[in-house]
């Protein structure tokens, strides 16, 4: 089922005088598909997603699941269908389980709200449990159950009644890091095989990226930019839209020519060939991003093994700072006027005073506007 939303506007009241959460969002889930929406807190995602679910009002605009209008409001007139005539389920945040009851009395709930006989609803959880991979848990109280846990039956309760569209409210934030990691790869295989509409909200872009179809970043109530996550994090349309989905180094740029394949632009680290865009003309200034995972060092003697057309991104540093991390060395390199930080392989060594030749991928190179 499709959700469309159309020029929503949403305003709250502060001490300090209205606040504007959502300022003419527009936007089509299509069916089957796992939209997130992206972005620092206070973006407005939280606040549309209530909105699709009935659980906020919006002041202006027009909502669409499937064919039904569920929120509208023109010249005055409002229609309005109420949360639970809207078909859809919701995953909290916080996950909205009923630590009074079972695994099995939380998956049965909205079952029983539906009207289903006794045999329907056994089936339906037990067929639910087996599906999150949670069987044998039936009678289990779920204040006895880990987070990992507990968040799988508010999506088990969720998907029980067999919606068509699935709302996630950050199901993952309370999890720590390598529970995250596992849980957000079943995530993802279930709602493929449910075959459901999903609309998600993060403020995690590997979350995002991992679990989306198409990724929505949110400023300030505003869409930035919308797409697949390879178009956002390799085509990016602005510096917030770089900075906010992954470290990046910005210096100043101006275009010097526009080629078949990349534009030339010239910086202070020298003449760079940047990522193609046909909406920039010659002597054109701006910011250019240089992303710190398409930096790499070039060992000497190596030079060679650079395409010719490339080696114009080639250029020499010294080594300001070098932090092993574990899984990679942050490394900061100090070329001409500006410094550099980027990530080596943690099994790469470099120190502070080294010389190094540094290679500057020109897919990671984005001349912003």
């Amino acid at each position: 089922m499709e959700i469309r939303v159309e020029n929503i506007v949403k305003t709250f009241q502060s001490s300090e005088g209205p606040v504007t959460a959502l300022d003419d969002v527009s936007l089509t889930v299509p069916s089957r598909t796992i939209m997130t929406l992206l972005g620092p807190s206070g973006c407005g995602k939280t606040t549309l997603l209530r909105c699709v679910a009935g659980l906020e009002t919006p002041d202006s605009g027009k909502i669409t699941l499937g064919h039904t209008v569920v929120w509208a409001k023109k010249n005055g007139k409002t229609t309005v269908v109420t949360p639970d005539k809207r078909g859809l389920s919701m995953v909290f945040q916080t996950y909205a389980i009923w630590p009074h009851m079972t695994v099995f009395e939380n998956v049965a709930y909205p079952l029983e709200a539906q009207g289903m006989s006794k045999a329907e609803i056994t089936s339906q959880v037990a067929k639910t449990l087996k599906f999150v991979q949670l069987e044998g848990f039936e009678r289990r109280p779920v204040t006895a159950l880990s987070g990992g846990q507990q968040q799988r039956v508010a999506l088990a309760r969720a998907i029980a009644p067999e919606p068509q569209i699935i709302l996630l409210d950050e199901p993952l934030s309370n999890l720590d890091a390598k529970l995250r990691e596992e849980t957000r790869v079943v995530l993802r295989s279930s709602l493929n095989k449910l075959g459901v509409t999903a609309l998600y909200v993060t403020h995690d872009r590997l979350e995002a990226f991992a679990l989306s179809d198409v990724v929505v970043v949110m400023k300030d109530g505003k869409i930035m930019q919308q797409g697949s996550p390879e178009d956002v994090y390799f085509r990016p349309n602005s510096r917030f839209i770089v900075d906010f989905i992954g470290k990046a180094n910005f210096i100043n740029g101006s275009v010097q020519e526009v080629k078949k394949e990349h534009i030339l632009v010239d910086t202070g680290l020298g003449t760079l060939l940047c990522q193609f865009r046909d909406d920039v003309q010659p002597k054109q200034r701006s910011t250019v991003a240089i992303r710190t995972d398409f930096v790499e060092v070039v060992p000497k003697g190596k030079e060679n093994n650079v395409a010719e057309e490339l080696t114009q991104n080639l250029v020499s540093g010294v080594v300001e700072r070098a932090l092993f991390l574990g899984e990679y060395r942050e490394v900061n390199v100090r070329v001409a006027e500006e410094t550099l930080t980027f990530r080596l392989h943690p099994t790469i060594s470099v120190d502070e005073g080294d010389q190094v030749q540094l290679f500057l991928n020109p897919q990671g190179c984005h001349f912003l506007l």
